[in-house]
């Protein structure tokens, strides 16, 4: 190989407060310099920072890898798609980027970020994707536009038809990047709850038609069968500790009639965070990297099935929101699916070329109508704050 060292760029979710997600980074970049270790690698960071050097110590990085701070797109002024557009390879992924459940908006927010097409221009990597529950319009709109990617795989079969079938765009299966090849690498502390009482974990988030009531009631009949004493929440997503999750658990936990207590996600503290989960018994699991980790722990769960990409990692088929009354395994991964990983050690592993992208692109009008959009949610959004805030101060 040459001494010219290959540009790679990652866009995802990284350093947002989402345990998952960072996850997921941490496994990408492993994957990177494993196969390129002379590579300069950089990522979209979302602020709550991961300690690189002591997982470069750990983990064996040649270098510590650059975060591009994210920014808001301000029309004709600072644009999404320049942000990486000096890369070789661009990897986009994993988790849950395509989808509308969150906002309406939120297709575009993550395509922005692709560098133009053409030659000179970044080849475009997808895999460990997740994709939907999307809009009709956005389905409508991206079928339309025509798959931006120039090889993608994506992590579940529900996401596999939603792009073959929906979308017309040409993907492949792999596994989520958050798998027990991955997660065996992560350290762990061995940490024992203090005293003898039997240890309830607790994995939720906050979902449309899932009540606190609900909740209650489902932890306090699962303490009572596994005749666990006390309950700990674990909150895998926080804005520096705060955020809807965490309220979330903690008027469960106000409500519960059994000793609690909680521990919430923080970037410079994962190993800990990791740790803390091995220490309980048996667990009741929403989230899906909750449900990956003690899967790992062979921690026993009840899961609780919000979207398909959770019913698959059980081996069930989503038929809608479901409390599920009894422990249920993980199944061995299959060795017919390749993983994550494998796929970017597959693209990455042959000389970097002059880069060339042939995905498609927003238009110049869709990404100013777009950017448009965003604005004004964003002043709405912030308008809706101040008059609650005002209305606080003066009670």
């Amino acid at each position: 190989m040459s001494q010219y060292a290959p540009k790679i760029g990652i866009i995802g979710l990284g350093e947002a407060g989402n345990l998952g997600d960072d996850l997921i980074l941490i496994a990408t970049i492993d994957a990177v310099y494993e196969a390129l270790p002379e590579a300069e690698v950089s990522y979209l960071s979302h602020g709550q920072k991961l300690d690189w050097s002591a997982l470069g110590k750990s983990r064996g990085y040649p270098r510590v890898p650059i975060g591009i701070p994210q920014q808001f797109e301000i029309p004709f002024i600072r644009q999404n798609n320049r942000s990486f557009s000096d890369r070789d390879v661009v990897i986009f992924g994993g988790g849950g980027l395509l989808q509308t459940s969150h906002s309406s908006i939120r297709p575009y927010t993550w395509l922005s970020y692709l560098p133009e097409s053409g030659k000179g221009n970044p080849r475009i990597v997808a895999t460990g994707l997740g994709l939907g529950p999307i809009s009709d319009k956005w389905l409508r709109k991206l079928k339309a536009m025509g798959t931006p990617f120039d090889k993608a795989w994506v992590r579940d079969s529900n996401s596999v038809a939603l792009a073959r079938n929906d979308l017309g765009w040409t993907v492949e299966q792999c596994r989520d990047f958050i798998d027990r090849e991955f997660l065996r690498t992560i350290h762990t502390s061995e940490i024992k709850s203090q005293g003898a009482d039997k240890s309830l974990g607790v994995a939720l988030r906050e979902w449309p038609g899932f009540s606190v009531e609900d909740a209650v009631r489902h932890i306090e009949s699962i303490a009572k069968i596994e005749n666990c004493e006390e309950v700990v929440f674990f909150v895998l997503e926080s804005n520096q500790g705060t955020g809807m999750d965490v309220n979330f658990s903690r008027v469960i936990a106000r409500k519960l009639a059994l000793k609690t207590s909680m521990v919430v996600y923080q970037a410079d503290e994962l190993d800990e965070f990791i740790s803390r989960m091995s220490s309980v018994d048996v667990a009741i699991s929403m989230k899906l990297h909750s449900s990956a980790i003690w899967a790992m722990q062979d921690i026993p769960m009840y899961p609780i099935f919000y979207a398909p990409k959770v019913a698959a990692l059980f081996g069930q088929e989503y038929k809608g929101f479901q409390i599920v009354d009894s422990k249920l395994i993980v199944p061995s991964e299959s060795n017919g699916t390749p993983s994550a990983k494998s796929t970017i050690l597959d693209e990455l592993s042959n000389q970097i070329r002059s880069p060339e992208s042939l995905g498609a692109r927003f238009s110049a009008l869709d990404r100013l109508r777009y950017q448009l959009i965003r604005l004004a949610i964003s002043m709405k959004a912030r308008i809706f704050n101040l008059v609650t805030n005002r209305k606080r101060a003066a009670k």
